[in-house]
């Protein structure tokens, strides 16, 4: 754009973006692919790209994508659908799906829900930096909030994975903890039919050293409030 002369007041606009625009396999509707958006939707907003589409939020599901068994995830159908459409649905060219009802949120719509709700509009990017011993593991966005921070933690592998997550130059050293989880642990529920959401728990008082296991293939959000 600045070789083209265009000012850098003109908003960049990510629009369509998905895991594939091919037909859809397993890892379309596991929790790689809302990995996969979290991390895009942390690299967005860092960049300073002020709007983005996800394609897209129903429809869109196929039977003849990749189902390699080097990749993870249960189902037998893709979708580039943050929600079902109500499966299943030969139309679609998913006639032998489990009965999912339309609504249902797969775990990219999971991720981008929990995103949503713990970094609300209005959270400042903070800079964060992640030890070269974790960096092909570990993704990490900090934000600042009107009453205090989050950390926006993603474990890229298949095993736990232990933190320290530190704040420094705030000029608290006390805040009220709370932390959010999204993981394979949830999608795996889905072996059964089951799409459940995150679970959230206190930890009470911290300091600026929290202490975390990620758990695998997950999204963590650690709050800290003032």
């Amino acid at each position: 754009m600045t070789a083209a002369g265009v000012a850098k007041s003109v908003p960049i606009y990510l629009g369509e973006f998905n895991n594939d625009a091919g037909n859809e396999g397993k890892q379309s509707v596991s929790i790689v692919n809302g990995l996969f958006l979290g991390q895009m939707l942390g690299t967005l907003l860092k960049a300073g790209v002020p709007m983005a589409t996800w394609w897209l939020a129903y429809g869109s599901c196929d039977e003849t994508g990749d189902y390699s068994k080097k990749l993870y995830g249960w189902q037998h159908f893709g979708s580039e659908g943050l929600f079902s459409d109500g499966l299943p649905d030969p139309y679609e060219g998913c006639a032998n799906t489990p009965k999912i009802p339309g609504g249902t949120a797969f775990p990219t719509a999971r991720v981008t829900a929990l995103f949503a709700s713990e970094v609300p509009a209005g959270s400042k990017v903070r800079a964060v930096t992640v030890p070269r011993s974790l960096s092909s593991d570990v993704r990490a966005y900090g934000f600042a909030q009107t009453k205090g921070y989050a950390f926006v933690l993603f474990n890229n592998t298949l095993k736990a994975t232990a933190i320290d997550a530190r704040l420094s130059g705030s000029g608290k050293t006390s805040f009220t903890a709370t932390l959010s989880v999204y993981g394979k642990t949830q999608y795996d529920k889905s072996k059964e039919n089951r799409w459940i959401g995150p679970v959230s728990r206190s930890l009470g008082t911290v300091g600026t050293t929290v202490p975390l296991t990620l758990p695998a293939y997950s999204i963590s959000i650690l709050t800290l409030r003032t």
